[in-house]
This record gives C-alpha cells, structure tokens and sequence, in this order.
C-alpha cells in the first residue's frame, strides 16, 4: 500500500514539473523556448491544463495494474486524470503562494 502512494504521489509532482517546464521555462540555451514557437508545437504547449493531461498519460502506465485490456484502459485513464488535477492543484497553489 506504501509503494502505491509513494509511486502516486512521485507521478503526480513529476507530470508537474514536466508539464511546467513545457509550457513555462526556457530550459539551456532556450531549447524548450525554441520548441514553443514551432508552429506544429505552439498551441500544444500554450495551456497548463492540457499539457498536465497529456504530460500524465504515460505516467499513469506507470501505475495501472489490471487484469484485462477495459479494466487496464479504464484505470489509466482515471490515473491520468488523477495525475492532472493534482498537476493543476500544484499550479494553482504555487501561483497563490507568490501572489502573498
């Protein structure tokens, strides 16, 4: 039970850090800058919400132990969703705690 939470919680703050330095930091030399201002990329990077969705995708593979393919489709799902909000919920609370 210990290792589950523990995987969940090290899924949840690292879709967060990916999916900020996505949409919010340069990176070296201005690499993850450049990447934004493709064309094909520009709008995939330009909301929090929806890169924290897809960021935890394949962070929810992770994690999802099921028995049969619906059951292991339905449960990565929940996860991604899960490691989303708590993306978000990371977000928002970083954002309220530079505004004090």
């Amino acid at each position: 039970m210990e290792s589950i939470v523990l995987g969940f919680l090290f899924c949840a703050f690292s879709t967060f850090r990916l999916a900020h330095m996505l949409c919010y930091e340069g990176g070296p030399c201005d690499c993850l800058e450049k990447l934004r201002t493709l064309p094909f990329l520009k709008d995939l990077f330009a909301c929090f919400y929806c890169t924290s969705v897809w960021v935890a995708a394949p962070h929810s593979l992770l994690l999802v132990d099921a028995d049969s393919p619906i059951k292991w489709l339905g449960h990565a799902f929940v996860i991604s969703m899960a490691l989303s909000t708590i993306a978000i919920f990371i977000l928002e609370v970083k954002k309220r705690l530079q505004a004090v």
